[in-house]
């Protein structure tokens, strides 16, 4: 699995966003932002922009936290979402078949088709375009 970070507000420059496309499969950002609202949607648009798992870690003293990943079903991408202050919050994130996250591309545009034969262990949501 190859990860990038960022911290929070280069995190919102999109020419770094369009520079690590399809180069990494694991978007990490850490934050002390009162800006919860604005990191949120962030976050769930980059998970599928960038078409990877991204996880904004910010401050407890503000709440904030999330996981997203570009499942197919929408309830499935949400992979944690904290909020409130002040608190201390523990998440843990399992992905059972590291193979299969790491093909989602390629698993993703098979499950389209219809000679498909191997059952998918994850649903993926169909990748953006560009990848």
């Amino acid at each position: 699995m190859r990860m990038t970070a960022s911290v929070c507000y280069d995190a919102t420059d999109i020419r770094f966003v369009a520079d690590i496309g399809g180069l990494t499969d694991l978007l990490v950002v850490p934050a002390l932002n009162k800006d919860v609202g604005t990191f949120d949607k962030m976050a769930e648009a980059l998970h599928y922009h960038l078409y990877q798992l991204v996880l904004v870690a910010n401050s407890g003293e503000f709440g904030g936290s999330n996981a997203y990943a570009p499942f197919k079903d929408s309830f499935k991408r949400a992979m944690f979402h904290l909020h409130g202050q002040p608190q201390a919050a523990v998440s843990f994130i399992e992905i059972d078949d590291m193979d299969a996250f790491l093909s989602r591309v390629d698993d993703a545009k098979a499950q389209d088709t219809p000679s498909s034969t191997k059952p998918p262990h994850y649903s993926w949501k169909y990748p953006p375009a560009g990848r």
